[in-house]
């Protein structure tokens, strides 16, 4: 009777010992942060803070500040475009602030504009790409409707008669004789 209780005791201080020992590894905590770039110093919205070898992942707010449940000794992995992808391992802390480093391989970047070829770290204004698979998802008269929607900051209408060019507004209305921007076609400027 004696040795059944003492079995029965040593079983259940063995149970409770596993059972604190799975609840630790699987203790997570509350991560908080913002994620900056080491070129502007500045908060990088839109950026993607993982949990690395999981699928719990979230991105940046406008200010590059990010909020994450991380198991305890987790790491992190942080991305964004044009930057290189860090890893991060959080320790006791529940503030993890990064500083993602411009990729170099981004900056050799060759793009063709309307007018040439351009380094992308010297360009100066804005760029914007349209993959051709994307305007040929559905049918469209001109291609000015298939642009529609596909570049931030353009906006594209028509009068609604048939054959009538399209109306092209690059970041609104703001120039004092003509808003109409510049196609260049092979080289040679044009009208539309």
């Amino acid at each position: 009777m004696k040795s059944r209780l003492a079995i029965a005791v040593r079983t259940g201080l063995l149970t409770l010992f596993m059972g604190l020992l799975v609840s630790a590894s699987f203790a997570q905590k509350k991560v908080t942060g913002k994620v900056s770039g080491g070129d502007t110093g500045g908060g990088l919205s839109g950026a993607t803070v993982k949990v690395k070898g999981s699928s719990t992942a979230t991105t940046t707010g406008a200010d590059g500040s990010y909020a994450i449940t991380v198991p305890n000794n987790g790491t992190l992995e942080v991305s964004f475009v044009g930057y290189e992808t860090q890893d991060v391992k959080v320790g006791s802390g529940s503030v993890v602030n990064v500083v993602l480093q411009a990729s170099s391989a981004a900056l050799q970047t060759v793009v063709v504009t309307g007018y040439g070829t351009q380094e992308k770290r010297s360009i100066t204004g804005s760029v914007a790409v349209v993959d051709t698979k994307e305007m040929t998802k559905f049918a469209a008269s001109n291609i000015a409707d298939q642009l529609q929607g596909k570049v931030p900051g353009v906006q594209m209408s028509t009068s609604g008669d048939p054959g009538a060019a399209a109306f092209v507004r690059i970041r609104g209305i703001g120039t004092i004789n003509n808003n109409e921007p510049l196609y260049v076609i092979d080289g040679v400027p044009v009208q539309n």
